[in-house]
């Protein structure tokens, strides 16, 4: 018997010994990385980013459904501790568990190219002011642009500029806009600018009521903003080009084309 044991132990002691004595510098292959038990939720190292909305908002119910089974485990050792104090718990967790679901069914998102992100109010008010500054700037260059070279072909060309006391729309098919589209295309701007980003809503407008100076005027929607010259709802921002500027550009009008 005694020899019997004997040769069980050195059996079990050589089937358990590593066949290299350089165990430390093998590596493992990638069967023997162990990989996560199924339905385990784990820590991303990284930024998690998910191929599309419905796997984030897969990721985020399997989350919240861990979290509801960890509340379930605590709640039963609980239960068996302090009967009585469980009532209230169960009370309590009921708003906890709709709060997580909740979370977890929120739909507020920006689904581009896979990117998915909740947006908040705050969130989505500062995107809508983005936008309106970028809209007033883009209006601010075209004036810029426009009267530029509506001034460079009066004085090129020795064309008369239109005359008008009241504002013209460049939206419109007008004599204005007609000198204007040929102002542009001449220097190879586009006679686009001449349309607001917000057509037909919004629009440019021209006035010269001496043939001798260009006011342009455009509505900006940024009513709070430091380019309102003219009231602020609606704000108006304007750009003019006086006869003292005009003969100042005469002496070097390649450097404003």
């Amino acid at each position: 018997m005694q020899d019997d044991l004997n040769g069980l132990s050195e059996k079990t002691t050589n089937d358990s010994a590593p066949e290299s004595d350089d165990f430390e510098n093998e590596s493992l292959s990638g069967q023997d990385i162990p990989k996560a038990i199924p339905g385990e939720i784990k820590d991303f190292e990284e930024p998690f980013e998910p191929a599309s909305f419905a796997q984030w908002l897969q990721v985020i119910r399997e989350k919240t459904m861990e979290q509801v089974r960890e509340f379930k485990k605590n709640l039963k050792i609980v239960e068996e501790r302090d009967p009585a104090l469980i009532k209230k718990i169960k009370l309590a967790s009921v708003g906890v568990v709709i709060l997580l679901l909740v979370f977890a069914a929120v739909i507020i998102r920006n689904n581009k190219a896979g990117e998915v992100s909740v947006e908040t109010p705050a969130g989505i008010e500062d995107k809508a002011k983005a936008a309106q500054e970028a809209n007033d700037k883009l209006r601010r260059d075209n004036l810029s642009n426009i009267v530029r070279l509506a001034a460079v072909y009066h004085l090129e060309q020795k064309a008369d500029l239109p005359v008008s006391a009241a504002y013209v729309k460049l939206n419109e098919d007008n004599p204005v806009t007609e000198y204007l589209w040929d102002a542009l295309t001449k220097y190879g701007a586009s006679a686009e600018i001449l349309l607001d980003p917000k057509n037909p809503d919004y629009y440019y407008a021209y006035r010269s009521a001496d043939g001798k100076t260009i006011e342009l005027s455009a509505r900006l929607e940024n009513e709070a903003g430091e380019y309102c010259v003219s009231g602020t709802s609606p704000c108006i921002y304007k750009k003019m080009i006086t006869e003292t500027e005009m003969a100042v550009m005469s002496e070097n009008l390649e450097s404003y084309k």
